[in-house]
């Protein structure tokens, strides 16, 4: 359940505590400082975004989940009116 959380946690939100949201900014630079770039064609942004969540857990087991996700997975936001017409917030100027 935290990976989900963490993968549908807004783009630009960080982790509730300062130690994990200095966690998270250190892994994301760290991931973009390798270099490899999308899709592997070099570059300097490996990663986008960087979320951790945490829970209370016994100290004799550390879960972790990595969700790894394509370029492709970009989110967007769609507001649909009454009438079924359609507005992009996101992206301007883009129809469907």
């Amino acid at each position: 359940m935290l990976s989900k959380k963490a993968y549908l946690r807004p783009l630009g939100t960080h982790h509730h505590h300062p130690k994990g949201e200095k966690l998270e900014k250190d892994i994301l630079e760290g991931l973009n400082q390798l270099g490899i770039g999308a899709q592997g064609l070099r570059g300097s942004r490996v990663a986008m975004e960087v979320h951790i969540e945490s829970s209370a857990r016994h100290t004799a087991t550390i879960a972790v989940g990595v969700n790894v996700a394509c370029y492709a997975h970009r989110r967007s936001v769609i507001r649909f009116k009454n009438d079924m017409s359609y507005e992009i917030l996101s992206h301007r100027g883009v129809t469907l």
